[in-house]
């Protein structure tokens, strides 16, 4: 299927079961993402964001093409967007979606800037998440407005560690309307992040989990090694790969 938004991505997930949009901090991390998605015949979301390794635009444009030639739907995502700014830049770079974060700000000026960013994105055509918050810090009311008032595509709210698992919280939030998305899901057990699926989690956002990969895989081969060299990149962006497999397949409740 090639370059779709993430609507396309949900619809090819399938009911009762979520994708993942995984950070991708340079061009053998995006290969890495590819190729578990490809292996595994899995839709996923390429996610680009200010933590990314390479600079947005030629990331950006790098990953519309590999996505493009892909034989699974893959989107390519702008994530945790700080200002109206930021957004347009990664919708003129290309970005088939964008992410807006005001949850760092009062529930009203988040509202607000928002919906600045929706009116935005939906004029460019492109789908737009915000997020509320975290879980635990707000009402199931106050989600509502959120996103009645800002007209989002998709709805992210994150986990704190200490926030106690509510699924039946999780139902009610899914009901709202737009595609309900985690972030922080690493902090939540195996069993918890599958039981928020089934509740109507439709979108799990994965960074701390592939800088991990990342990270070990690079310590692993300076540690076998007599230089760091491209085998060890090699050996890091394997690392990459197998812990999206392990993602994905968790996500699809496989």
């Amino acid at each position: 299927m090639g370059l779709v938004g993430l609507s396309k991505l949900r619809e090819a997930a399938g009911p009762g079961r979520a994708f993942g949009c995984f950070a991708v901090q340079d061009l053998g991390c995006m290969e890495a993402i590819l190729a578990a998605a490809q292996d595994l015949e899995l839709p996923t979301a390429l996610c680009i964001g200010q933590s990314s390794w390479t600079s947005l635009a030629p990331l950006v444009s790098a990953c519309r093409t590999a996505a493009s030639k892909a034989q699974v739907p893959v989107a390519v995502h702008f994530n945790h967007g700080k200002s109206l700014g930021s957004v347009l830049a990664a919708i003129d770079a290309g970005c088939t979606s964008v992410m807006y974060d005001g949850s760092g700000l009062d529930l009203e000026q988040n509202i607000r800037n928002t919906r600045e960013c929706v009116l935005v994105a939906h004029a460019r055509a492109v789908e737009i998440e915000g997020e509320i918050g975290p879980l635990g810090t707000f009402t199931l009311d106050e989600a509502r407005g959120f996103a009645e008032r800002t007209v989002v595509d998709w709805l992210a709210v994150s986990v704190f560690r200490d926030w106690s698992f509510d699924e039946h919280f999780i139902k009610e939030l899914a009901a709202i309307g737009p595609g309900l998305v985690l972030h922080g899901a690493s902090k939540l057990e195996p069993e918890e992040r599958a039981r928020a699926i089934r509740a109507g989690v439709v979108k799990i956002n994965a960074h701390s989990e592939i800088e991990r990969a990342m990270a070990s895989g690079l310590e692993y081969a300076a540690n076998h090694a007599r230089a760091f060299d491209s085998d060890s990149l090699r050996h890091a962006c394997d690392c990459v790969r197998q812990t999206v497999s392990d993602l994905m397949r968790s996500y699809a409740l496989l």
